[in-house]
């Protein structure tokens, strides 16, 4: 990625090059896919704008004009210069740019920090959408918007599930599963949440084992109906061996929301609890999470621009 300037107006963009795009039909189809997706979204302002598109001299890489946005919440955390009462403004419009994708019939899959950019206005564009993949209950039908009338199976090509950093990844993928939904996003956004409240990763796992072992450590070994819920054969026999390396000392308190005597204390924490759900059938939607109380007072209001 490279930051530039355009010659006839001296507009600041950022270029992206994928490199050997069409090297590989499977390259190719999710070189496609991103563009469409990016075409799709051109009019939401919470997912990153695409300006242009164009090939390399040997034809081989793609490069893709972008805005340009100073940050992303990565650099912002690690700094401190986010206020308390803009993380709830920064929440929102992450969820909105979400809600675009889970109507288009895609989930983002790599929902991290560094995916969320920022704008000196603290002006939320959603980026990383090389990892957007079909949900899997419509890859193979009309139901994805991003199909063509014939539903072929080239226009919504299936990836690799799991592009998601572990720390970031929900429970079911860390056990196996390979379903895209709309959960698995929401889940990222739990963790995306805690770090704008603690300016720490929620489940810093070294390894796979150890990372189901603090998610279960805090939210506790999941019901009979919960493991159902989790659609791979590996999930009961990975669920013993994660057991044995829980640390008991490990509670629910390590979720507590402690931001000094804020009212928005109890609306944080419910918040939280329900994205970071074991079972995906548990989690809240986006479309309920614009309603959430939390997110609820930054839904009419104007937000006056502000430096950061």
């Amino acid at each position: 990625m490279w930051e530039a300037q355009e010659r006839q107006n001296g507009r600041q963009v950022a270029i992206k090059k994928i490199f050997d795009a069409f090297s590989h039909p499977s390259d190719a189809r999710r070189t496609e896919f991103e563009l469409k997706v990016l075409q799709e979204c051109t009019t939401n302002p919470h997912i990153i704008t695409l300006i242009d598109s164009c090939l390399s001299l040997s034809k081989r890489d793609c490069y893709l004009v972008l805005e340009f946005m100073e940050f992303n919440l990565h650099t912002a955390i690690l700094h401190g210069v986010i206020a308390p009462h803009d993380r709830g403004f920064i929440m929102h419009q992450v969820v909105l740019g979400l809600l675009q994708l889970h109507q288009l019939g895609v989930a983002h899959c790599d929902l991290t920090p560094s995916s969320v950019l920022l704008d000196k206005q603290c002006r939320v564009a959603l980026s990383g959408l090389s990892s957007v993949q079909p949900f899997t209950n419509s890859s193979r039908s009309k139901d994805c918007l991003l199909a063509t009338d014939d539903g072929a199976d080239e226009s919504v090509p299936s990836f690799s599930f799991s592009t998601s950093p572990r720390s970031y990844s929900p429970p079911e993928w860390l056990l196996g599963g390979s379903t895209i939904a709309a959960s698995a996003d929401v889940w990222s956004l739990g963790c995306v949440f805690w770090e704008m409240l603690h300016g720490t990763v929620l489940f810093p796992g070294l390894s796979t084992i150890h990372q189901l072992s603090l998610i279960l450590g805090v939210l506790g070994m999941p019901s009979p109906n919960d493991v159902e819920s989790i659609s791979s054969q590996y999930t009961e026999e990975i669920l013993r061996a994660v057991n044995a390396f829980i640390d008991k000392e490990l509670s629910s308190s390590y979720l507590s929301v402690n931001v000094s005597s804020n009212p928005l204390d109890s609306d944080a924490r419910d918040l939280l609890f329900k994205c970071v759900c074991f079972s995906p059938n548990k989690r809240i939607s986006c479309e309920e999470l614009i309603n959430h109380p939390y997110l609820t007072m930054h839904k009419s209001s104007q937000k006056k621009s502000k430096e950061i």
